[in-house]
């Protein structure tokens, strides 16, 4: 009998450790719960609004960069990005659509729009000083969905971001 209650005693502790032990990953505030971010291509939604993908490329130049990433529009309501900050800041933001400087960004509903990876929509970004390699709270505005943050990483231009960096400024017209 001895090895009967030997064996009680065992199975009791193991149960109470198991039951204690384990409580560190139960729960909606537990651990596991929470991820920091982990690599490029943040995505955050707002409304009708998902930006996907999001990455900041630095530029050559100090203190520049390029946003990329897509937004897509599943309301029945057009919409546009207005304004963007970063780490808190607001950086001097050169928004190009269709080619040209312009004040917004124009998301037509039920669509989506894909910038920096051509020359036709952009975001060009300078007065940063988010180093690359390191993440980064980005702001987006809309123009009706209101706003949208998330932390976002900066990288070099190499790899599959090769060739992409800021817009040189446009030269001014003579007239």
């Amino acid at each position: 009998m001895p090895s009967h209650r030997r064996l009680v005693a065992v199975v009791a502790v193991q149960l109470a450790a198991a039951l204690t032990l384990g409580g560190c990953a139960v729960g909606a505030e537990a651990l596991t719960n929470h991820q920091p971010p982990s690599g490029n291509g943040a995505s955050v939604t707002t409304g009708d609004l998902a930006a996907r993908g999001l990455t900041l490329v630095v530029g050559a130049a100090p203190g520049t960069a390029t946003l990329v990433g897509t937004v897509v529009n599943s309301g029945t309501t057009d919409d546009a990005i207005t304004g963007i900050t970063v780490g808190g800041s607001t950086p001097q933001v050169t928004l190009i659509d269709g080619g040209s400087p312009a004040a917004t960004i124009v998301l037509p509903a039920r669509f989506s729009r894909q910038f920096g990876y051509d020359g036709i929509t952009h975001i060009d970004l300078s007065g940063i000083t988010t180093p690359a390699g390191s993440f980064t709270p980005v702001t987006i505005t809309y123009a009706t969905a209101g706003s949208a943050t998330v932390d976002v990483l900066a990288v070099l231009p190499v790899g599959n971001y090769a060739g992409l960096a800021p817009l040189p400024a446009p030269s001014p017209s003579a007239s």
